[in-house]
């Protein structure tokens, strides 16, 4: 007969496999971070003499930091999929300080402007907007789009993608003006895309869905300052933006 110590022991073996296998997978699109529902919440013991679980996630990146050094790109993968289970978790604090440090190992893996960063800094972007820090998000998405728009090109539809994150942004903190110019130059940007075939086939429905989505939010904020005139804070365009 297997004891409750035992039973537990034997429970944690196998959320190990499962932690490991969420941590060490190949990150999706950083921005899906937004933020995933597919990895395991592991069990917490019911008995408070129980063992307790072993520490996959240090030991995971320990061995890691060990075999491949603390600057390596791989470190800030795991680093970001550990930040995404602590924020399905509900552990934003803690996922935070993982978003932090990928992003620091992943601009000295890579460079301060290599074309992924931007999927590291919209994830610390976005963990700092579900905490309303706001004023700390805004210049790490400015530089998602200053990067896009130096290694993508400025009619890139991926540079709508950086618009729409900034004029969100933008909307959180009332600055219902700069919003709604960043909404026009992303629709700009995707409908002439599809108008000159940029976007492929696979890419299709993702940057129609994009669209809409840029279209309706840019209806919603015309709504909203229609009825509410004069209620936009921040009246001048930040250039740097434009």
């Amino acid at each position: 007969m297997v004891s409750s110590a035992q039973s537990y022991s034997i429970r944690a073996r196998l959320n190990q496999n499962v932690c490991d296998s969420a941590l060490f997978s190949t990150p999706a699109d950083p921005r899906s971070v937004d933020w995933p529902s597919s990895l395991p919440i592991l069990p917490s013991p019911r008995r408070t003499n129980a063992p307790q679980q072993p520490p996959c996630e240090r030991c995971g990146l320990a061995i890691q930091e060990r075999v491949l050094g603390s600057e390596h790109i791989d470190i800030a993968n795991l680093l970001n999929n550990l930040a995404a289970v602590h924020t399905h978790q509900g552990r934003i604090n803690e996922a935070a300080l993982r978003f932090e440090r990928s992003l620091a190992v992943a601009e000295q893996a890579l460079g301060s402007d290599h074309p992924d960063i931007p999927g590291f800094l919209n994830n610390l972007a976005n963990n700092y907007r579900s905490q309303g820090r706001l004023e700390e998000a805004e210049p790490l998405l400015k530089r998602v789009l200053a990067i896009e728009r130096k290694t993508q090109g400025p009619d890139d539809p991926e540079v709508a993608e950086g618009l729409l994150s900034l004029a969100s942004l933008y909307r959180d903190q009332g600055r219902n003006e700069q919003a709604a110019s960043l909404y026009e130059q992303a629709a700009v940007i995707l409908e002439q895309a599809f108008e000159h075939g940029q976007i492929k086939n696979a890419e299709t429905e993702h940057y129609k869905n994009l669209l809409a989505r840029i279209q309706d939010a840019s209806r919603q904020l015309a709504d909203s300052m229609r009825r509410s005139p004069g209620t936009n804070k921040h009246t001048e365009i930040d250039n740097r933006t434009q």
